[in-house]
């Protein structure tokens, strides 16, 4: 929905992350969380052609590994918040 020059939006998605532990005698764990995202923005036209926008985006997602050297599972999470500006150029 279209509000004059403003197209406020809403975003929902899936978050997938991997990130790799480093021990200091060189041993790496994977590290995979899966989750969700959801946000909202909205974009303003400047010119025919010209947009600028913002948009607010939460990322949530955990996930479970087994570290070798400790030989027991270990939880983890994370939560990332994002505010993004942005200027833009429609052909």
């Amino acid at each position: 929905m279209s509000l004059g020059q403003f197209l406020p939006y809403g975003v929902v998605g899936l978050t997938s992350y991997k990130f790799v532990d480093t021990q200091p005698s060189g041993t790496e764990t994977d590290l995979d969380q899966t989750g969700f995202s959801i946000g909202a923005g909205v974009d303003m036209q400047v010119t025919s052609n010209l947009f600028v926008g913002v948009e607010y985006l939460a990322r949530s997602a955990s996930g479970s590994n087994e570290f070798p050297a400790y030989n027991a599972p270990f939880e983890h999470s994370s939560h990332i918040d994002t505010l993004s500006v942005r200027a833009g150029f429609r052909f």
